[in-house]
């Protein structure tokens, strides 16, 4: 394939690039002034452009973004789930979109991300003081995402998240209630049938 550099007469002095590929015809700016330097980004700007090519020869669907998947989990996901279900998963959405989208990956597709990416993220999470389960809980959220990208979305051949482990939670001892507590629960739950027989099962 050949790439020629050009410049325009009288506008900026960044080298342009024109490439046919595929019978298509692609211009772009190379963005600097040196050639040699210009030559070389042309060269990684045909490369992606010819895997998109293939991507679309073999029925693959075009690169996605972390952002992108965010937003389509939760188009696609969200109605599934009930109301205080969402509520909760909305925070550790947040944290986790903050991370993989505005944090140290900038947005990157999702067919690059590692589990050293998620590891990083589970352990910044840690590091900021939550508990193991907090965190299995960001885990689990994560797992679900990239599961959807792998089948049924057909996004990355695998799921990143499941190369990490989950975390050792520490037994929390049940906190039993005295008499006169519970006797108030009871009273308390006798407008709701169900719940009341529940507690006084319990």
């Amino acid at each position: 394939m050949t790439i020629h550099l050009y410049r325009r007469k009288g506008e900026s002095r960044k080298w342009q690039a024109l490439v046919y590929l595929a019978g298509r015809r692609y211009r772009f700016s190379c963005l600097t002034d040196d050639k040699s330097t210009a030559r070389e980004y042309a060269c990684q700007r045909v490369e992606k452009l010819r895997a998109r090519h293939n991507r679309g020869l073999i029925g693959l669907p075009e690169p996605f973004r972390m952002s992108e998947v965010f937003s389509r989990y939760k188009r696609e996901y969200a109605p599934k789930l009930r109301p205080s279900s969402w509520t909760r998963t909305q925070v550790v959405l947040k944290q986790a979109r903050d991370w993989f989208v505005a944090g140290p990956l900038h947005d990157a597709e999702v067919s690059h991300v590692t589990p050293g990416d998620v590891q990083a993220f589970l352990e910044h999470k840690l590091a900021e003081g939550v508990t193991s389960r907090t965190v299995n809980l960001y885990r689990a959220n994560l797992h679900r995402i990239f599961r959807l990208c792998v089948r049924p979305w057909l996004l990355i051949p695998y799921n990143p998240v499941a190369a990490t482990e989950v975390l050792r939670e520490e037994r929390r001892e049940p906190l039993l209630p005295t008499i006169g507590q519970y006797h108030e629960l009871l009273n308390a739950t006798t407008s709701h049938q169900m719940l009341h027989l529940f507690v006084a099962l319990a």
